[in-house]
């Protein structure tokens, strides 16, 4: 079966992050959630998107010191995009 999905939703990572969000939604506590992005950046972790996700879940929740962290992974994975910068830079200002 051919994916159809338009880039990059098409990459290996999207797959396990569009994968992961089956779960998500069914996630009991924290430890739950965080294990989910733990997984998809266990199984790409060379994969700014995957780093990017977990930091997002971080940051949602208030958890700056880790978000940072994988704000900073992502941004050292793909250094030129914009987006992650902003939200490095955004993280960065935060307690």
């Amino acid at each position: 079966m051919a994916n159809t999905l338009p880039a990059p939703w098409n990459s290996d990572t999207q797959q396990l992050l569009k994968f992961a969000y089956g779960p998500f939604s069914m996630a009991r506590s924290r430890a739950d959630i965080f294990g989910i992005f733990g997984w998809v950046t266990s199984q790409a972790p060379r994969a700014a998107d995957a780093w990017f996700a977990d930091a997002r879940i971080h940051a949602f929740i208030g958890d700056w010191k880790r978000a940072r962290e994988s704000y900073r992974r992502a941004l050292a994975l793909n250094p030129n995009d914009e987006v992650i910068r902003r939200f490095v830079e955004v993280a960065a200002r935060q307690p």
